[in-house]
């Protein structure tokens, strides 16, 4: 999954005059995932990296390249960052080491 160069992308998409509605119905792209992607919410795969340049280079204009969509330093290889989970309350323990369970009152015992 790869994340898009908001920037450089939002421009390209005003300078070809497209709406966001415009582009995903040319690029075959679902539209909340192209807002998110465009926005720099969301990764996009590459199949639909590839989708986005042919809709955002249209004949008898410049051509853009699939390096100039996506954001420095991003490679298909990179793999997300895993999050982490905190750690549950510490173990109810005596200082002794024993293992012992929740105080009772003398009457609730009888």
């Amino acid at each position: 999954m790869l994340k898009l160069d908001s920037l450089r992308t939002k421009h390209r998409v005003a300078e070809l005059g497209l709406s966001t509605e415009e582009l995903s119905k040319r690029a075959d792209i679902p539209y909340g995932t192209l807002r998110n992607a465009v926005a720099g919410r969301d990764p996009i795969n590459l199949r639909r990296a590839y989708r986005l340049l042919e809709a955002l280079n249209p004949p008898g204009r410049a051509r853009i390249l699939i390096e100039d969509l996506l954001a420095r330093g991003e490679k298909p290889s990179d793999s997300p960052n895993q999050p982490v989970t905190p750690k549950g309350p510490p173990r109810r323990q005596d200082h002794d080491g024993k293992k012992t369970g929740p105080k009772r009152h003398n009457e609730a015992a009888a």
